[in-house]
């Protein structure tokens, strides 16, 4: 017997009295369920385990961090085999007939955010293993998979970094590079929005059909506070603005994506002090299918690292389920020790593929020709406004009325090929109709400005609006 792409087995954790709780067990048709009650006190040790040895206190040093983190890992794997072997015994009989097994948990209350990706076994991480377990998280709801596109793999990417705040700065042009690497080399086709401002993402992903885009990448910083889970974004200067779920949710309706990757420090993690869900579960089911975050702060080198494996697995044509294997098991071979907090919340059915296997298409796959890095190319129209991120917010700070008691204008002045016109029309976009461009040759004085200005507006009369002047 051939062995299939994916087996999924459902574990189900909910109290049954103030004694016990029940797990079940779901095989599938074939395989029928099994139900187990397990005592509260099981429940409080796993709890207290994660609270010490995983949330609190990891040592810093990874000699000591790894074998806590096995310890943790076989501690969850031998709760949730139970002395009847409900998870080892069906890998057992079923070995060979799948090649990744997908575990979709259902937990009550605090145990959804027990970190059951370091499942161990004794002898391996699961997810790692020759025939991985991947653990997602179930959340309540119906969701349907997408059919897979005929065509590359489509990825919304924008990264938030307000100025002027606390908040550590993010190498948003290093993750920029990591997904146009992907691009060069496999079927896929970013898009990037520089502006880090949620209105601007909406005014974006609407120009759009609604299931135009597979993937919506949005990178930062979040955290919790008496509201709810929180995501900082940017306001039109480059401000701080926290968004909460209702918030991202908003600028993304206007989009249908199958996933959400919410790559930010605790953008999947629950909070305890505030009794908040985590943006991650929050959002699936409403603005994605499946969401993927962090449960814990991670580096960015390691977030932009996980990203960039999980979407060229992804733009290969394989599932979903492959790609978070692909990717842990990166993240493993290279030592790096914050694997284990990427999570996985699911609403309704895991998808297979997003897209299908290039090879697999009539006629393959045609790669398009994609800039390489420093080319001033790279910020083609398709491709988004990137790398002047700093001189828009800067330009639209000045150029904000509010601000100034009279209208000013401002002059942008350059060697050629620079980019002065790309800023320029973007700069235009953002505030308009409040300005115009004029633009210049050839150096410039009182009377060529004037001059200009005056043609400008004699030939395009537009009331109110103040000039944009481009050399």
């Amino acid at each position: 017997m051939s062995a299939t792409r994916e087996c999924v087995v459902t574990v189900e954790l909910s109290r049954l009295d103030p004694a016990f709780y029940r797990l079940r067990y779901g095989y599938g048709i074939a395989h029928g369920d099994r139900t187990v009650d397990v005592p509260v006190g099981a429940i409080a040790d796993l709890l207290d385990l994660a609270e010490t040895h995983y949330y609190l206190c990891p040592p810093e040093d990874p000699t000591k961090r790894i074998p806590l983190l096995r310890e943790c890992g076989r501690r969850l794997y031998t709760f949730l085999d139970t002395p009847e072997r409900l998870l080892s015994g069906h890998r057992e009989r079923t070995q060979g007939s799948w090649n990744t097994m997908v575990l979709s948990i259902t937990a009550a209350e605090r145990l959804d955010h027990l970190p059951w990706e370091l499942l161990h076994d004794g002898r391996q991480f699961l997810v790692a293993a020759s025939r991985p377990v991947i653990p997602v998280r179930r959340v309540p709801g119906e969701g349907q998979p997408r059919p897979p596109a005929e065509r590359a793999l489509r990825l919304m990417f924008m990264a938030c970094a307000p100025v002027g705040d606390e908040l550590s700065e993010l190498d948003y042009d290093g993750e920029h590079d990591a997904i146009m690497d992907v691009a060069r080399r496999y079927p896929a086709e970013p898009h990037f929005d520089d502006s880090g401002d949620l209105r601007e993402l909406y005014d974006r992903l609407g120009e759009y059909d609604f299931d135009h885009f597979d993937v919506i990448h949005l990178s930062g910083h979040a955290g919790h506070s008496p509201r709810g889970a929180v995501f900082a974004t940017e306001g039109p200067g480059g401000e701080r603005v926290d968004a909460d779920a209702t918030m991202l949710h908003e600028a993304l309706r206007v989009s249908g994506p199958s996933l959400l990757f919410l790559s930010g420090c605790r953008t999947a993690e629950a909070s305890d002090v505030f009794a908040t869900v985590s943006l991650a579960e929050k959002l699936a089911g409403n603005s994605a299918p499946i969401v993927l975050g962090w449960g814990r702060p991670v580096p960015d080198a390691a977030a932009t690292e996980a990203a960039a494996a999980f979407y060229k697995v992804l733009a290969q044509g394989r599932t979903v389920a492959e790609a978070l294997s692909a990717t842990y098991r990166m993240m493993i071979d290279k030592n790096d020790s914050y694997w284990h907090t990427l999570r996985t919340f699911v609403c309704g059915a895991l998808p297979g593929p997003l897209v299908s296997a290039a090879r697999s298409r009539d006629g393959g796959y045609a790669a398009q020709p994609m800039p390489q890095p420093g080319d001033e190319a790279r910020t083609t129209s398709w491709l988004g406004f990137v790398g002047r991120r700093r001189e828009l917010q800067e330009a639209i700070r000045l150029l904000n009325r509010k601000a100034y008691p009279d209208p000013i204008g401002l002059i942008i002045c350059g060697m050629g090929g620079v980019g002065k016109t790309r800023l320029a029309r973007r700069i235009h976009q953002r505030l308009s109709p409040d300005f115009d461009v004029v633009r210049i040759r050839w150096g410039l004085n009182e009377i060529m400005l004037i001059e200009a200005i005056r043609r400008k507006y004699s030939e395009f009369p537009s009331a109110g609006a103040v000039p944009l002047v481009l050399l």
